[in-house]
């Protein structure tokens, strides 16, 4: 039990001993005189001597609880739960503290939010009693969050110095997290002593705290229960705009006839600017790959983007210069395109890295057995090849100025040796694959290749279609059967705008020719394709015609396989004599390339993926260790990463970039952030506001509350009044005291 007026209290329970001297007092001896009836009162006296003394204890006891409950009321008292009348229990501290994105947020003054979160620990700190038992743990919570300190610590001074040196990252708040390494502390040996408090220092922006995840129990049954103290939530969150993708329309650049390219760009604001309209500009360079990661940027164009009032998210496309990035990419081949815009309240999501290969030409392999003699026949009698070639090099007398280098490949000598070689492969003759060779062909898919089938001409019953859907692990189910529309069906792209990256982004460039490219082509066959998720092309009635995925597993993401359902001969389809053929061919190739390297990205707090053979990362930040196709830990902090090999060779660029849900400076509600908060502990939350907890009152009044110390005032006093009286009663009761009645008095 603690005191607000220790003072008052430790007076008043002195004055305890003043009944006890007076008692002492009246018991004084005085020398004996005898006298002749002496005899017959001191035998009274034997007779009545244990209910004498009994009387004169209760009396004794009543008037000294009195002046106890007198003091106490004066003192007023306030009781603990943890440490009963005993005074404060030792507590266990456990520090949440918001070192993610959001606490990077400046205020007026120019000083982030870190700042004040720290202050707060500070404060905590101090009030921790190392004499009595307390202990401190720091957690931060940084996504995914990290126990900093922990087991927990009694030497507040050095957990002091090491929450100066915590600092921010680029990823969102993980609380849920954060509260799962609690709970495995308090459940361990370890934390099993001293009530635990958990402490969560935040502003509780959007970003910080996503009240829709769930939140495990802070303890199981039994154990002891969990007191949440928290930073009271911001009523108003400052103006910022996140950078939330940005997605060039060609990530693998051809050296040759680089140029404009098309960039899209998504912007989300959030705070209290988003009620205004407003203007951002957003700014593109091309840094190309240095291994010492200080190679200058060139500018490649600006892109405006207006907002409306309330608007919280902008997509907004423009075209950026990327000839300068072709040129200075060297041998490598790599490169990063840079997005940024001006600074505001949180300058971490102001900027976005994606990468970007550049290549002296694609080297795409057509997988036919090759024609047996010399001219080519009329093109009633062309070959699929013959149609893929004729795309790909439209130029009489072989390979024009173009993109690609035509590699023809028999199917027989299809090998991992032949396939590393190649960027894509087009399998025009599935039927005459060798065994063995789908499975070669996830290997070269896995890698980042992209694998483009269509029928021959003329399989009824395409038996290779197993193989292929099991070797690749693609989800697609092929009939047996083609089906068919005797008088010719059109042909349509697919409904809403295509995805920013993936298989589905394969057609993005031409998407919106699409329709009227496609109007002419008639077709007249084709497979029947089922799980073919949202095909490229399909025909008029929904057929699919064109179809992709990712071989493998949803989360690899690795490679991409698309199946046209349609063989390239005139009683399948018209399409190759149609001017679709060129653009959809030449789309093909370069988007299926761009989209199965994949772009070696990842948001902050993940770890990302690296390309095949890479064994560590390494950049400004450090270097992490890679197991598994992926960096070992997670990584906090935006920036570029080269992947090396073993023998320190470069397999690819890296980026990390903020996470855009962390920049959501949202407020909200106090209500709903207590109930979610709750939900942990089982308990209501206790808001840190003021001095209730940081102040006058310490840690002690944060625990019980200080708003409930006078609560025991009264009732006290009313318990002193009740005692006076049961005194005064008592102390008439034992005197046996008689007053006579006036006529016995008379008589």
């Amino acid at each position: 039990m603690t005191f607000l007026n220790p003072i008052l209290a430790a007076v008043g329970l002195a004055c305890i001993a003043l009944p006890i001297l007076i008692h002492i007092l009246m018991r004084r001896r005085r020398s004996p005189i005898l006298w002749g009836a002496m005899r017959f009162l001191l035998e009274a006296y034997r007779q009545h001597r244990r209910r004498i003394r009994l009387e004169q204890f209760l009396l004794l006891a009543s008037r000294c609880l009195l002046v106890a409950l007198i003091a106490l009321a004066l003192g007023r008292p306030v009781l603990e739960a943890a440490g009963g009348l005993g005074g404060r229990s030792a507590v266990t501290l456990y520090l949440l503290i918001d070192n993610s994105l959001a606490a990077s947020a400046q205020d007026e003054g120019g000083k982030p939010a870190i700042d004040r979160h720290r202050a707060a620990a500070g404060a905590l700190l101090a009030q921790l009693d190392a004499a009595a038992g307390d202990r401190v743990a720091v957690i931060a919570l940084g996504g995914p969050a990290r126990a900093v300190v922990d087991p927990p610590a009694v030497d507040a001074g050095a957990v002091s110095s090491v929450l100066r040196d915590l600092g921010t990252t680029d990823s969102a708040a993980d609380i849920p997290g954060a509260l799962r390494i609690v709970a495995s502390s308090v459940q361990s040996k370890d934390g099993a002593q001293g009530r635990p408090v958990v402490a969560i220092l935040s502003d509780f922006y959007a970003g910080s705290a996503d009240a829709e995840r769930r939140l495990e129990a802070l303890i199981g049954p039994g154990q002891k229960a969990v007191t949440i103290l928290a930073s009271a939530p911001a009523t108003t969150g400052p103006t910022n705009i996140s950078i939330a993708a940005v997605e060039p329309e060609r990530p693998v650049l051809v050296s040759r006839t680089a140029g404009q390219t098309q960039v899209r760009v998504v912007l989300r604001r959030a705070g209290e600017g988003i009620r205004e309209a407003a203007a951002t500009t957003v700014r593109f360079s091309v840094q190309a790959d240095s291994a010492s990661g200080r190679a200058t940027p060139h500018a490649a164009g600006t892109l405006p983007v207006r907002w409306q009032p309330g608007q919280a998210e902008a997509t907004a496309i423009g075209s950026v210069d990327l000839l300068g990035a072709a040129k200075s990419a060297g041998a490598s081949g790599a490169a990063v395109l840079i997005a940024s815009i001006d600074n505001d309240a949180i300058a971490g999501d102001n900027t976005w890295r994606r990468p970007i290969e550049v290549t002296r030409t694609l080297r795409v392999g057509v997988v036919s057995p090759r024609r047996i003699g010399g001219a080519r026949a009329g093109v009633q009698q062309f070959e699929p090849a013959d149609w893929i070639r004729l795309a790909l090099e439209p130029s009489e007398g072989g390979r024009s100025e173009g993109d690609a280098e035509v590699i023809e490949v028999e199917p027989i000598t299809l090998d991992a040796a032949r396939l590393a070689g190649l960027d894509a492969a087009f399998i025009a003759r599935p039927e005459t694959l060798p065994e063995g060779a789908w499975k070669r062909l996830k290997t070269f898919a896995d890698q980042g290749g992209f694998v483009l089938v269509f029928p021959a001409p003329g399989a009824a019953v395409p038996l290779w279609a197993d193989a292929m859907v099991r070797d690749l692990s693609l989800p697609w189910t092929i009939s047996r059967q083609a089906r068919e529309w005797p008088e010719g069906i059109a042909l349509s792209g697919p409904p809403g705008a295509p995805p920013l990256s993936g298989p589905g982004s394969l057609l993005s460039v031409i998407a919106p020719e699409l329709s009227e490219l496609a109007r002419p082509v008639r077709v007249f066959r084709a497979l029947g394709v089922d799980n073919a998720g949202t095909p490229l092309l399909v025909t008029s009635d929904g057929a699919p015609i064109l179809v992709a995925a990712n071989p493998g597993a949803a989360d690899e993401a690795r490679g991409v396989v698309a199946l046209g359902t349609i063989a390239f001969s005139f009683d399948w389809t018209d399409l190759q004599a149609k001017p679709l053929m060129v653009p959809l061919i030449w789309e093909l190739v370069k988007q299926g390339v761009g989209a199965a390297r994949g772009s070696w990205s990842a948001l902050a707090g993940d770890t990302p993926a690296a390309p095949p053979r890479a064994a560590e990362l390494r950049g400004a930040e450090g270097s992490f260790k890679v197991a598994s196709g992926r960096a070992e830990s997670a990584i906090r902090r935006a920036g570029l990463w080269r992947a090396v090999d073993d023998q320190g060779a470069l397999r690819g660029l890296v980026v990390v970039n903020a996470d855009p849900r962390a920049g959501r400076t949202d407020p909200q509600p106090q209500g709903t952030l207590g109930t979610w908060l709750g939900s942990a502990s089982g308990e209501n939350v206790r808001w840190l506001t003021g001095s209730d907890a940081l102040g006058e009152g310490g840690l002690s009044t944060a625990l019980s509350g200080k708003r409930d110390a006078s609560r025991w005032v009264l009732p006290l006093l009313i318990g002193a009044m009740g005692l006076a009286l049961l005194e005064l009663a008592l102390a008439r009761w034992f005197s046996h005291a008689t007053i006579a009645p006036p006529k016995e008095a008379a008589a």
